[in-house]
């Protein structure tokens, strides 16, 4: 918990109202408002670079109080609509990746490293399913949460498929070009404002990385929330993604969360509804995509 009497006091904020977040602290006063954030590392750096490639959409630092605090301008929501602010988010995302692309040379030991990451991850969940599914089946009464696994576990199955073909096709493209941007890795809803400024709150993970770990940060938060096959065109309509960096995107959002059952029936529910949902929507964004690209690459 930030404790932020000294800092009010210091710069003489008189507090309407305090309201407490993850990471932050927004102060609401009769002067302005105001957002007080832990200081995360050195952000001066980012933001020159970011001023210096043209990219808006974040803020300033007002004051650094000390050595653990820093004080920004702080501006609300003034939309309600999640697809209208996703849409806004994917807009400032493809921006801030289209600024700062960079070509970098990976070796075949670099792709190797990805590869059998995400190889070993693909196969471990698909045995880690294939074990619960024969332990559930021995169980005479299952609970209404384990049900509704077996019941959709043949997804699962499906999806894992798919995540393994994608890697294979993305580790089999030869003679690729590899972009790097900046990524933010936290990329949510919550993380965004959309307002009289738009605008990212937390850089605090920002790093240079491959471009579409951004969307499977995106994706993975709030796929279930939004219709993000238009969000993807739309993205792809600002920043082309190659087929390389398409494989790589389904390839790690295919491979499903595990379910991990607990005593509360209904809590489970819940999560494995969630699990599932997430399952459904995956696999049929996936099938989508590919009809997409067998028209496209039919002829």
């Amino acid at each position: 918990m930030i404790n932020i009497k000294d800092c009010l006091s210091k710069y003489d904020i008189r507090t309407k109202k305090l309201t407490y977040l993850d990471n932050y602290v927004i102060i609401n006063s009769d002067q302005s408002n105001y957002l007080l954030k832990m200081k995360d590392s050195d952000k001066e750096h980012l933001f020159n670079y970011l001023n210096q490639v043209r990219y808006d959409y974040f803020l300033p630092i007002e004051n650094n109080y000390n050595d653990y605090y820093e004080l920004y301008p702080y501006y609300k929501d003034n939309i309600t609509d999640k697809y209208i602010k996703a849409k806004e988010l994917i807009y400032a995302l493809a921006i801030l990746h289209l600024k700062t692309t960079t070509y970098v040379e990976y070796n075949h030991d670099n792709f190797k490293e990805i590869y059998e990451e995400l190889n070993i991850r693909i196969d471990n969940t698909m045995k880690y399913y294939l074990d619960l599914q024969d332990y559930l089946e021995g169980i005479e009464f299952i609970s209404p949460a384990q049900y509704l696994l077996l019941k959709n576990i043949s997804s699962f199955y499906q999806l894992l498929r798919i995540a393994k073909n994608n890697l294979e096709n993305w580790f089999s493209i030869e003679n690729r070009n590899v972009r790097e941007v900046l990524l933010i890795k936290n990329v949510s809803l919550n993380n965004f404002r959309v307002g009289d400024r738009s605008y990212f709150i937390d850089y605090k993970d920002a790093t240079k990385g491959l471009v579409v770990y951004d969307l499977i940060s995106f994706y993975r938060k709030e796929a279930i929330n939004v219709d993000f096959l238009s969000l993807f065109s739309f993205y792809n309509s600002k920043y082309q993604l190659a087929q390389d960096e398409v494989n790589l995107f389904f390839a790690v959002i295919c491979i499903p969360e595990r379910v991990v059952f607990t005593k509360n029936n209904y809590q489970d529910c819940l999560m494995v509804k969630k699990i599932v949902d997430y399952v459904l929507l995956t696999l049929s964004f996936a099938s989508e995509k590919n009809k997409e690209n067998e028209e496209t690459y039919k002829d």
